[in-house]
């Protein structure tokens, strides 16, 4: 087993250098510079060639390229332009809000998406099966930005049930990052409650698409397992259909589903900007939208690097988890 996660971490490193070297070229193919966005247009062209210099910014792009791998390979992902903060400081207050969010987000998605999908297998071609597929189609398809302005006009302005949007107010004692966990983590069920009524909105639209996905994909690959010959064996012997369908069928067909449940979580991670711009939330896609804009290139390429080795760090425990539900996998 050691031996293949050994294999598995090394095939990282050509998939993050890769992902290093798309970013930074294709920024650099954007139209516009930092200089002007930085300086505005009134700047002259001493000052503008002084404010490349400074960055290196004037070299050539391999010498440019090496001089950046060299500082990430150093733990330095460089220094804001605007804020002139490092980075690396700055992701780490943002990412927590991020993860927190896609982490809820996939909870919804999973529970409900497996649960949806099983009954759909096993009621196949009933009204349940009908409404589940429809639902999942409707998710697949739903605009996440319609759906949340919606949700906040409905909840929020409306109902008043829950708040429209920001992150609400942290705990006295930050620990992971994640308010609601900190709060349970200090004891205050009040703080824990209104973190999570702030959380329950957004997660919730950002959960649509990969809900939809996991319970289709659950669907279909319980309805693969169902025909299988040991399954009717199971049921010849008369086992009971919650014993049949939890422990012979569901088993089997999980590895489809931990493949879409792992990809999912690094897309929500790496993807929630829309959700996180429609209900301010101050998490990573806020951050590098705006540093997109700005042309802040440390920021851009820093935190697209991040969330790339975030994405494939959980593609490789998707690949540990297959060989440990399934051994032939890894000894194969």
């Amino acid at each position: 087993m050691f031996g293949y996660i050994a294999r598995r971490i090394v095939a990282l490193i050509p998939t993050l250098l890769g992902v290093s070297f798309v970013v930074f070229l294709f920024l650099r193919l954007i139209p516009g510079d930092p200089a002007t966005a930085f300086l505005r247009e009134s700047a002259t062209s001493d000052q503008v060639a002084a404010f490349n210099e400074r960055l290196g910014l004037n070299k050539p792009l391999p010498e440019q390229y090496a001089s950046y791998m060299g500082k990430v390979l150093r733990g330095d992902l460089g220094t804001g332009l605007h804020s002139g903060l490092p980075v690396s400081d700055e992701i780490g207050r943002k990412f927590p809000a991020t993860a927190e969010l896609g982490l809820a987000a996939m909870l919804i998605a999973t529970v409900v998406g497996i649960v949806l999908g099983v009954i759909a297998a096993i009621r196949r071609a009933s009204v349940l099966d009908y409404g589940t597929t429809t639902a999942a189609l409707i998710g697949v398809s739903m605009p996440i930005f319609w759906l949340g302005l919606m949700l906040i006009y409905l909840f929020a302005v409306n109902l008043r049930w829950l708040p429209p949007s920001t992150r609400g107010e942290p705990p006295e004692r930050v620990i992971t990052g994640l308010y609601s966990i900190d709060f349970l983590l200090s004891g205050d069920l009040i703080g824990w409650v209104e973190a999570l009524r702030h959380l329950l909105l957004p997660a919730a639209v950002l959960a649509t698409v990969p809900l939809a996905v996991v319970a289709r994909q659950t669907r279909s690959a319980m309805l693969e397992v169902l025909s299988q010959d040991f399954v009717r064996t199971a049921w010849s012997k008369g086992l009971r259909e919650r014993a049949v369908v939890t422990r012979h069928v569901l088993k089997n067909a999980l590895l489809p589903v931990v493949t879409i449940v792992g990809l999912q979580v690094g897309a929500l991670l790496s993807g929630a900007v829309l959700t996180e711009q429609v209900f301010s939330w101050p998490g990573m896609g806020t951050y590098i939208v705006e540093a997109i804009n700005s042309r802040d290139y440390p920021i851009v390429q820093g935190s697209i690097l991040f969330l790339a080795t975030i994405f494939v760090v959980i593609n490789l425990l998707v690949d540990i988890s297959y060989g440990w539900l399934d051994p032939r996998i890894r000894y194969r």
